[in-house]
Formats: structure tokens, sequence, C-alpha cells
């Protein structure tokens, strides 16, 4: 059974106006008597309202992981792989999110190390990813807790090591927040227990640790 711990869906609509209040003396019909005046915004005369149209430039991690290189047949995942790429369609539809797909790296299955996850979240979106932009880290895989701390599985997780093989939930708080210069984030993950790594990981335990990103 899958769980979907930290949905986030937002959207973003801004229509700057780029108009300042129109001048009293060129309003051609004072409000009545005990009526008060309108918020409305007026373009100056012959001139039309400049509205901007461009979308922000987005990039995008989408991660998805089903069969672990280390764990054995009951604890594999038959779904976080289907769901990222279906996610990642969307991400580059037209219609969808309009993400240029050179700017959406998707790491499947065998791709999604912790070296190639590290790499991606930790170098590559800090470096390219400006204020105006748009990030979106999109994950499906394993998520699980040891000693009190979150963590995201990679494909070579060891159960074993899980403090040097896995990725923190806290690592992933503080790059998103912190190194990730976009004005407009989202994080979305499915962080699956089902076949759970070990006795910590439950729904609530893994709850806990995703409320508490920064």
């Amino acid at each position: 059974m899958r769980r979907l711990l930290l949905p986030l869906i937002c959207v973003l609509l801004i229509v700057p106006l780029g108009a300042q209040s129109a001048d009293p003396s060129q309003s051609t019909q004072a409000p009545a008597p005990g009526q008060q005046a309108r918020d409305l915004v007026l373009a100056p005369k012959n001139k039309p309202l400049e509205t901007s149209t461009a979308v922000p430039r987005g990039y995008a991690l989408v991660v998805g992981i089903s069969q672990y290189e280390k764990l054995d047949e009951s604890r594999q995942l038959r779904f976080p792989e289907s769901d990222a790429e279906a996610f990642y369609r969307v991400l580059i539809n037209h219609e969808g999110g309009a993400f240029p797909a050179e700017n959406v790296h998707f790491l499947k299955g065998s791709q999604a190390t912790l070296a190639n996850i590290k790499r991606e979240l930790e170098g590559w979106l800090p470096s390219v990813a400006k204020p105006s932009d748009r990030v979106v880290v999109y994950f499906a895989g394993h998520g699980f807790v040891q000693n009190g701390r979150g963590f995201l599985a990679p494909y070579d997780v060891d159960p074993a090591q899980l403090e040097t093989t896995a990725y923190p939930m806290t690592t992933l708080g503080d790059i998103i927040a912190n190194k990730i210069g976009a004005g407009w984030k989202v994080l979305l993950t499915d962080a699956c227990h089902s076949g759970k790594v070990n006795s910590e990981t439950t729904n609530e335990a893994l709850e806990e640790q995703f409320k508490s990103l920064p």
C-alpha cells in the first residue's frame, strides 16, 4: 500500500498590472454621493495596460526507484518508477508544466544512486536556478527512519549502513530551502514504507520528518 506523505501542489498566478493609479482629473464620472471610489487601475489614455505573459523558467529533478540493488524481494516496490515517468511527462508537456525537457533531469531505477542524487540536488540545481525561476523536486521510492532521523533511499542504499548510504531529509530540506535560489520551489514525495526497511519506519515517523523540513 502506498502513501503520499507530503502532497504539495502549488499554483502561482501573477498578473502584474504595470500601471499607476489614474489621475483623478482623468476620471469621466465622479462617485455618487455616499458611494466609495473603487480600487480600479486605469490605463493612461491611448496606452493599453502592459501585462506579462512570460512563463518563469523551470527546472526539475524527478527520481523514481522501484527495485533496489541491496534489498530483498519483500522490500521491493511496484509503482514508483511508473509514477515518476508519468510526472516527468506532465512537467515537460506544453499544457502541463511546460518545462523544457533539457531542464528536467530524470533519475530512474539504477540511475538513482546516492552519488547521482547528490550531484543533481547539491550541484546542478543550485548552479542553474535563479530567483525568478521555479524548481520542482519529486521523489518516489523508499523513505525510512533510523535513530530518529529520516532518510530517502537511493537505489544503492545498504540497510546495514543507512547513515552513509541514504540521503538525509535534513540535508534535503537545507538544500531546497537555502541552497537552491529559485523563488518558487515545490517538493513532492511518495516515500513508501510498504516492505519497510526497519521497525522505526512508520507513517507517523515519516510524516513527522517531512513536517520538520525548513
